[in-house]
């Protein structure tokens, strides 16, 4: 079995968009067991386009799972390498989700304590991911058609989960650059979905 998803990953890897859709299909029941065990279950009140939201982070790390496997190697298998890649980033979205949750929990309380009633601004970006593509096919197409080549650089090391100053770090820019890059790049992706 898991030489049908080595070949399907060559043939993703060598150009072929539909071998991702294929690879999508094929992982769709582990993204949403994952996606349950993970997300869900601390979340269990969860609305139905969140769901689609988590989907597509989950089909975003499938993504990333099939550009970045070597085929020749035997030490691991691609099923396994795959849940991997998708566990730790669901576990990255659940931490986000954790931290959401206790920041609005701050915002409640110092709103209640503020004297003018003014609720505090929230100075920190929260990476919105929204707006992704679910079916790989498309993912890679508009990021190729859609993308510079400096917002394919920021959107791969997001892609990777690294924050905005790891991002800004890495390709030698400022924060503030990343930010208005990943701005665009929703803008462009969304544009076209």
């Amino acid at each position: 079995m898991d030489n049908d998803a080595v070949k399907l990953v060559s043939d993703f890897q060598n150009g072929n968009d539909t071998a991702f859709n294929d690879l999508c299909e094929k992982y769709r029941p582990l993204m949403h067991a994952m996606i349950s065990r993970i997300i869900l279950s601390s979340f269990p009140g969860s609305a139905g386009s969140e769901n689609d939201v988590y989907m597509q982070e989950a089909t975003m790390a499938l993504y990333n799972a099939a550009k970045t496997f070597d085929c020749e190697q035997n030490d691991v298998t691609f099923g396994l390498y795959t849940k991997i890649c998708i566990r730790n980033r669901l576990v990255s979205v659940r931490r986000k989700l954790v931290g959401e949750q206790k920041r609005k929990k701050k915002h409640i309380e110092a709103s209640k304590k503020s004297k003018n009633g003014k609720e505090p601004k929230d100075k920190e970006k929260t990476p919105h991911r929204r707006n992704m593509p679910a079916n790989g096919e498309s993912l890679s197409k508009l990021i190729e058609e859609n993308l510079s080549g400096f917002e394919k650089k920021v959107f791969m090391l997001y892609l990777d989960n690294l924050s905005y100053s790891e991002i800004a770090e890495a390709l030698n820019i400022s924060v503030k650059s990343v930010d208005n890059a990943l701005y665009r790049i929703r803008r462009k992706l969304k544009k076209r979905i």
